[in-house]
């Protein structure tokens, strides 16, 4: 099961919300995200979080939404919104409006997909971007041109990385910027790694080009 979650941060654009959402069996608006989906039109199938920035308009708007409020502090609403999808089922999880204004906010999104991803296939989205963490393999489609980059955190051993412009064979990688805007000739694009978890990042165009 696919689900897409729509946090309070960055506002993406109507055709981007609703191309995801087409594609999801559940769409969560978490907290505020709320406030603007009533602005558009857009109902999602549940809002939840502790209410704190969620407008009273948007309750009336959505007043047959199911509203699940859940007020322990110790986790965020986005990751609120995650653990609700994944115990629902999701296998794959879109968290879309989670980036830009706050940089703690940004690095904690981040932070949440790499907690959660060996769940589910979770990914970070905007209309530039789609960044997913790796854990031992995975393989993208993507476009001849397009960017890519490999992000590590901690120490990542044995990479390999084929389908782009400078490929890894078994190399390690460490925190730094080795890896980053590598280049796509041969897609699909595989990556895998024998032990650590990288970020990979997909520079792509929205809407995708027929």
């Amino acid at each position: 099961m696919q689900a897409v979650i729509l946090a309070h941060g960055e506002r993406p654009s109507r055709r981007f919300i609703e191309h995801l959402r087409d594609s999801a069996s559940l769409f969560l608006a978490a907290d505020g995200a709320a406030n603007y989906l009533a602005e558009l039109g857009i109902a999602p199938d549940v809002v939840l979080g502790d209410f704190d920035s969620l407008d009273p308009e948007a309750k009336r708007v959505f007043k047959d939404c199911p509203f699940l409020q859940n007020v322990d502090q110790e986790t965020c609403d986005l990751e609120k919104a995650v653990i609700y999808a994944l115990d629902q089922g999701a296998t794959r999880i879109a968290l879309i409006g989670a980036q830009g204004g706050r940089i703690d906010h940004s690095l904690t999104a981040i932070s949440i997909l790499l907690n959660y991803s060996s769940r589910a296939q979770i990914s970070l989205q905007d209309e530039n971007a789609v960044t997913y963490a790796v854990h031992r393999e995975m393989e993208i489609d993507g476009r001849a041109g397009e960017t890519l980059s490999l992000i590590a955190f901690t120490p990542v051993e044995e990479v390999y990385l084929e389908g782009v412009k400078w490929s890894l064979q078994g190399e390690n990688l460490t925190p730094g910027s080795r890896g980053v805007s590598n280049v796509i000739q041969n897609p699909p694009v595989r990556v895998r790694a024998r032990s650590g978890v990288l970020l990979l990042t997909h520079l792509r165009k929205f809407p995708p080009e027929e």
